[in-house]
């Protein structure tokens, strides 16, 4: 049976690099764009405002996708996290679940985010770690896996849940930490951030978008962290990022310094549930990703 799937965020920083993976996977493409519908390669673009539950109701009609990957969602750099868009994308993806089920779709992939959890300095777990979502977009998204699980599980589809923990790579919008800062010193002006005591995982947009189409592709169910496992201090990422661009690292500077004996978050999550139960591991290491990003950069700068 033909695999043909409905992704949203087709064109954005995640779902562009999702589409030469999933046609090696057999997939036929059909994805949503606000703009007119053009065909481009073996990609069908369609247009429709994912707002507007007919548009949405009409296309699923149309089309009867078996598989859905979602990763459309307000995602302004400085605004999505407080912004009352989340809510009206909540509204929307629930409206895209109840039709793409209701003609016939079987397999659903959504994304989700790191912010779902409580970050309590402990490594992020699918099964221990207590979700505590603070802002308008966590609380959104979190209400959102809730409703996919128990849809899911009235309506015995399969679905599981992405929870992505920081990315980075090139293409990337320039307002992030990491294009920002690589675009400081690749210009040799000074890069200024907080204390750079924070403790993330980061992981290669490329490798987030190939957990994601893994996950879509098997039949594991539920809540899956997207995430490299690995943790870094932002303030050693940035001296890598200093390194890689042959850049002097004192045009890093802390404008909060960081206090002995203070807490500072740790959001790092355990990827088990990925590389285990999955199937699916990294392209890129850190070093590796960086240098890339920093490479493409270059050729644009």
């Amino acid at each position: 049976m033909k695999k043909k799937i409905l992704l949203t965020g087709g064109s954005g920083f995640i779902g562009r690099n999702t589409i030469d993976i999933l046609l090696s996977c057999g997939y036929e493409i059909h994805a949503v764009t606000s703009s007119g519908s053009i065909i481009s390669g073996n990609i069908n673009w369609h247009s429709a405002n994912l707002l507007d539950s007919a548009q949405v109701k009409k296309l699923c009609m149309e089309l009867k996708p078996s598989h859905l990957l979602h990763l459309a969602w307000y995602a302004e750099p400085g605004r999505y996290q407080d912004s009352p868009e989340n809510f009206k994308w909540l509204e929307a993806t629930v409206s895209l679940l109840r039709h793409f089920v209701d003609f016939g779709g079987r397999r659903i992939v959504m994304a989700g985010t790191c912010a779902e959890y409580n970050w309590d300095n402990k490594i992020c777990d699918e099964y221990s770690t207590l979700k505590m979502p603070q802002s308008p977009y966590a609380v959104c998204k979190n209400a959102m896996q809730e409703i996919l699980h128990s849809y899911s599980k009235n309506e015995n589809i399969s679905s599981a849940w992405g929870r992505i923990f920081f990315l980075y790579g090139p293409n990337e919008d320039q307002k992030r930490l990491v294009p920002s800062a690589i675009n400081s010193l690749l210009g040799r002006t000074p890069f200024i951030c907080k204390h750079g005591g924070q403790i993330c995982d980061f992981l290669h947009v490329e490798d987030v978008a190939s957990a994601l189409v893994h996950l879509l592709d098997c039949e594991v169910k539920g809540a899956v962290n997207i995430c490299s496992g690995q943790a870094i201090a932002l303030h050693e990422l940035l001296l890598k990022i200093a390194k890689f661009s042959n850049s002097n690292p004192r045009l890093i500077k802390f404008d909060s310094p960081l206090q002995e004996g203070g807490m500072q978050p740790f959001v790092v999550g355990s990827n088990k549930r990925l590389t285990e139960e999955v199937g699916w591991s990294p392209k890129y290491d850190l070093d590796q990703g960086l240098m890339q990003t920093i490479a493409a950069r270059r050729l644009i700068f």
